[in-house]
């Protein structure tokens, strides 16, 4: 047993008092998988019970995290194993609205900030949300991680009565999927349809900083506006990665004919 930063009990890297105790071991999993240090079969339950001193449906929680984000497979009988790389599945791959709903991100983000500002602040984002130059807007910025290094920063905006809806129930788990995957389960309104765009452009010096990189680096710029069935904006995301780390996959897929 150790005494982590500001005298916080650690139990082999569990922090107690921290994130969930199934999230922490399975990020300490993940980085092991990333590492290498696991190529084939997972240590059993009763192993991993004994290193991370939790108990079973901790550790049973923590590797169905895995297992949903396509690193692990189970084979009743037989144990869990890691898939081939060739076979996981790619944070960033994307074919349908349902993937971009239910996406999970491999570590949670970062929050930069949250706040409500003015629509006169960000034109382009009052343009894209359909509101007037005084209406209000709620922006977050999240810097996103893996294995511990940086890849994207985004600046989600919302409507003011989604935002005021939505930052009465903020917490750190509301990040481990897409904000608007969050306002489609807490403020009750189901999304319909998506766009959009990518461009790239030079990091300005805050983007740079965050990312760790050079200004004016080039970075990838991803613009994606959501839409309810009856036409309303209700999210609007810019998302600017880092060229080295960020990869955006979209999979098409040919409709099927009778011909």
């Amino acid at each position: 047993m150790d005494e982590g930063l500001g005298g916080v009990m650690t139990f082999s890297g569990i922090h107690r008092g921290g994130l969930p105790a199934y999230r922490q071991i399975a990020q300490i999993l993940r980085n092991r998988i990333a590492n290498s240090d696991y190529t084939n079969r997972l240590p059993t339950e009763d192993e991993l019970i004994r290193e991370f001193k939790v108990a079973r449906q901790t550790v049973r929680a923590a590797i169905a995290n895995l297992v949903d984000d396509g690193l692990l497979e189970r084979f009743p009988g037989r144990g869990t194993f890691v898939l081939p790389l060739e076979q996981r599945n790619s944070p960033w791959r994307i074919r349908t609205l349902e993937d971009i709903l239910g996406q999970r991100f491999p570590e949670p983000p970062k929050i930069i900030s949250t706040a409500f500002r003015s629509a006169r602040e960000d034109g382009h984002a009052a343009t894209a949300l359909q509101l007037d130059r005084d209406d209000k807007m709620f922006c977050v910025v999240a810097l996103r991680t893996l294995d511990g290094l940086p890849y994207s920063c985004s600046k989600i905006m919302l409507p003011g009565d989604i935002g005021r809806a939505l930052s009465r129930r903020l917490t750190e788990e509301i990040y481990s999927v897409p904000m608007i995957r969050a306002v489609e389960r807490q403020c009750g309104i189901r999304i319909n349809r998506a766009v959009q765009c990518a461009t790239a452009e030079p990091a300005c010096n805050e983007t740079a900083r965050l990312l760790e990189i050079e200004d004016g680096a080039a970075v990838l710029v991803l613009e994606r506006t959501y839409f309810t069935s009856e036409g309303r904006p209700i999210e609007y995301v810019r998302t600017q990665g880092r060229s080295d780390r960020y990869q955006h996959t979209i999979e098409f897929t040919r409709q099927k004919s009778n011909r």
